[in-house]
């Protein structure tokens, strides 16, 4: 019934959203010359995390009280994430700085007020100093804020944020549910009933994006029910949630990295994300793409997802196999990445057919200046 009312209510806001664009276009739509970074071909509505809000709301009026409680705390928290990213949505105004910030306050808040907070990693040392109320709390703050804005970042196809948030969302309900913890449970399934309907206008055809504000507001809410998930449940190990969010956290710190060694601000936004490489160079065909291409992409990095989610959800009480997990997929994001940057990879899993030498010399020339 949760995961129901979620759904339905994020389709039926994100119809509204879509059907009216004409009346807020001015300012809700991204535009395509704006924006040359990004790889969908038809200006949509950014604005769909009105619609995930709508449904995360729905859902959790559909639980029972404690529940409830919770799910209506938690949504409050992360009020400063989604009006920093709603902000940049409609004014384009708001930096990503600001945004981060934002998130890293809606993390203090729910520390403070849900008692959701990281107090052990399992790695030597780490439970004394976390020990400590202050490290934890800004601990917990990167933490929370880094995966809101690694959400964000990964929202650059369509669907790929969406997918990857269900994966996320399914396997907490699950382990959540091994070890009894209802309120958690159910609120995982009312947020990923509402990223489903959200998913409805998003994929294949990208009728409504998420924006910053859903973006945002959807990495807190992951970020914070990974965060109770282990808190509360002595018996789940806390690589579980780092593991199941093996690729957006790799996808933020590779990024902030490759930035600061090219002597850009870690928070600049460029073209160069994995989702992008795997578009420009394994998927679309030459010309201009289409949005067939670009959901094709978006299923070449689910299933990368799907293989880190899958191996975490079996062995969620287990830290050492969830370390392995993690260590194989940061290892194994590396070298996809350099093999698309230097056009190494195998030629079964290209989806664009044979490609000329003289097309593939002037792809490289064109990487070279823009580095």
């Amino acid at each position: 019934m949760t995961f129901a009312a979620a759904l339905i209510t994020s389709t039926l806001v994100g119809a509204l959203l879509v059907f009216t664009r004409r009346h807020h276009a001015r300012y809700s739509l991204d535009a395509i010359s704006a924006f040359r970074r990004k790889v969908h071909t038809v200006s949509a509505p950014r604005i769909g995390g009105i619609a995930l809000v709508a449904g995360v709301a729905a859902g959790s009026l559909a639980l029972e009280p404690e529940s409830r409680s919770v799910a209506i705390t938690l949504a409050l928290c992360g009020i400063p994430a989604l009006l920093g990213g709603l902000g940049e949505d409609f004014t384009r105004k708001v930096s990503s700085t600001a945004r981060l910030c934002l998130a890293f306050i809606s993390a203090a808040i729910a520390f403070f007020v849900l008692d959701a907070s990281i107090t052990d990693l399992h790695l030597p040392g780490s439970e004394w100093l976390l020990g400590f109320a202050i490290a934890s709390l800004f601990f917990t703050m990167f933490a929370v804020g880094g995966l809101a804005h690694g959400i964000n970042i990964v929202d650059g196809l369509n669907g790929l944020a969406g997918f990857t948030a269900l994966m996320v969302l399914g396997a907490i309900a699950w382990v959540a549910t091994q070890v009894g913890d209802q309120p958690v449970a159910l609120i995982a399934l009312a947020a990923a009933g509402s990223v489903a309907g959200f998913l409805v206008w998003n994929f294949p055809r990208g009728a409504l994006f998420l924006g910053d504000g859903g973006s945002y507001f959807l990495g807190f809410l992951i970020a914070e029910l990974a965060v109770l998930l282990v808190h509360r449940n002595s018996d789940v190990s806390p690589w579980f949630a780092l593991t199941v969010l093996s690729y957006p956290v790799c996808e933020t710190l590779f990024s902030s990295f490759r930035r600061r060694i090219r002597g850009q601000h870690a928070m600049d936004a460029d073209g160069l994300h994995l989702h992008t490489l795997v578009y420009k160079r394994l998927v679309r065909r030459r010309g201009k793409g289409g949005t067939g291409q670009n959901a094709l992409a978006t299923v070449y990095l689910a299933v990368l997802c799907a293989a880190v989610v899958l191996p975490a959800m079996i062995m969620w009480d287990d830290t050492l196999a969830l370390q392995g997990i993690a260590a194989v997929f940061t290892v194994f994001y590396l070298i996809c990445y350099q093999g698309l940057v230097r056009f190494r990879f195998p030629r079964w899993l290209s989806a664009r057919g044979s490609v000329h030498n003289g097309a593939r010399r002037a792809r490289r020339a064109e990487l070279r200046k823009a580095r």
